[in-house]
């Protein structure tokens, strides 16, 4: 038998018929998959997942268990997601970044004069692109303290909270496709030049191209993320600090680590503020939805002795 809490194996349940989906949507529309390219890293994947397991049934070891599992799920939903996103392409319209464009305007928010003033100083804006690149990494230091403690409630719920959001993040950007705000604007070469941000104004240009136009192939995709609007990096800079809220010292270093990651997101991500606030916002109702799923599958009883009792129930 399988030890696998019911928060695990529904996100694995969900990561397998994403991926599936994905693999539908590449034969019916016709777009090249170098299968081989997946290969190491499913194969990561499944082994820390098998590990996972291994460590909860053999050596009782359940809070490294937590951990490695969710690392292999992690993984898993990572390359699955970003697929299938790739597998949407083309959408049905041009990109609406326009529109939240003129939404930044009436908030007082534009990307360019963003980036101007962080041209002033160099250093602040090579300091935030570090810490926009290690957003990743922040949340699954999130979910490694959540394990430390055992509080496997509170760190299914954080998971389920990061699959959820990008379920939406997904639908969302499927009926209104954004580039961003590097994809409406052009960047002054010069302030390009200091601030040098990862979405830059070519990145938009080959996101609206891509968004309009699609792909015949996979390698022939020279961009990372596509989804503008919502900012899914906003979910992973909001996410630890749901997740390690209850633990007082680690809150205030989650915050001040979101207070840092909003402008590397808003400057480097090419990110309008409407996207990010959009972000935001589907964090805290993908949270909501999280705790009411975990908690209602919490009630069926499990069939393997729980290793590690519940420490604090998520809120």
């Amino acid at each position: 038998m399988l030890r696998l809490y019911p928060a695990e194996k529904t996100i694995l349940m969900i990561v397998a018929a994403i991926g599936f989906s994905a693999w539908v949507l590449a034969e019916t529309k016709g777009i090249a998959v170098e299968y081989s390219m997946f290969f190491k890293p499913v194969l990561a994947g499944v082994v820390f997942v098998a590990l996972g397991i291994m460590l909860r049934r053999t050596w009782n070891a359940e809070r490294l268990a937590l951990i490695v599992i969710l690392a292999g799920a992690f993984v898993l939903d990572a390359i699955v997601f970003t697929t299938y996103n790739v597998m949407l392409l083309p959408r049905h319209m041009e990109p609406v970044d326009a529109f939240w464009v003129k939404v930044d305007a009436m908030l007082g928010y534009s990307w360019p004069a963003f980036c101007a003033w962080f041209a002033n100083y160099p250093w602040l804006a090579d300091f935030l692109r570090l810490v926009y690149s290690k957003a990743p990494l922040f949340l699954f230091m999130g979910y490694c303290v959540l394990a430390a403690y055992g509080n496997r409630e509170r760190l299914h719920v954080s998971a389920y909270a990061c699959l959820f959001a990008s379920v939406i993040t997904i639908a969302v950007w499927a009926v209104f496709p954004s580039a961003g705000a590097s994809g409406y604007w052009t960047l002054d070469p010069a302030i390009d030049a200091i601030v040098r941000p990862p979405v830059n104004s070519a990145y938009g240009a080959q996101l609206n191209h891509v968004i309009v136009n699609g792909v015949h192939a996979m390698a022939d995709l020279n961009v990372g993320g596509l989804i503008g609007f919502p900012s899914y990096h906003t979910v992973m800079a909001f996410v630890p600090v749901f997740a390690v809220w209850p633990y007082r010292p680690l809150r205030m270093v989650a915050l001040l680590i979101l207070a840092l990651s909003v402008p590397g997101i808003l400057m480097h991500g090419g990110h309008n503020l409407a996207d990010v606030i959009a972000g935001a916002l589907i964090t805290a109702v993908s949270w909501m939805i999280a705790v009411r799923v975990h908690a209602a599958q919490e009630l069926r009883p499990l069939h393997w002795k729980q290793a590690v009792p519940v420490a604090i129930p998520a809120e």
